[in-house]
């Protein structure tokens, strides 16, 4: 019998992503969302890439139901040198940046941490998140 390890194993990312493939509409299928989420439904992030390098990120969601009023926010993502795309650091509000990691990346998903550190202390999140709206449809609209 092997004794139970307790130690947390680093977190790894994908080796690349291909930003070209990653740029797009994508629908919020389950999270662990930060305070700033709470009541958020129907969340979508769209991404685009910058004259600059950088990555446009605008989020949207309804507040307090799937058909309240929308939220919006537009921030900035940098791609952390030497990651090959899969860290990047993203920008809100100046000067704050939060960690934004691709731990997992199939044909139609993406998975991603985040790690936000402000006046020491932290506070993370978990997103899964896809590019089909139809998965997005069948978790959070009804037509009709």
């Amino acid at each position: 019998m092997t004794p139970f390890n307790n130690q947390a194993q680093p977190l790894q990312t994908v080796p690349k992503v291909d930003l070209e493939k990653y740029v797009g509409k994508w629908y919020e299928i389950a999270s662990f969302p930060q305070y700033f989420q709470k009541g958020c439904h129907c969340t979508t992030a769209e991404y685009t890439l910058s004259d600059k390098g950088n990555i446009i990120v605008e989020n949207r969601c309804n507040k307090d139901s799937v058909h309240g009023k929308e939220s919006y926010i537009k921030g900035k993502a940098f791609v952390e040198e030497g990651s090959m795309n899969a860290k990047l650091k993203v920008q809100f509000f100046w000067p704050f940046k939060a960690k934004y990691w691709i731990i997992d990346l199939a044909s139609v998903m993406l998975a991603s941490i985040g790690i936000l550190t402000i006046n020491k202390a932290k506070t993370s999140s978990l997103k899964i998140m896809a590019i089909i709206p139809f998965v997005f449809s069948m978790q959070q609209f009804s037509e009709g």
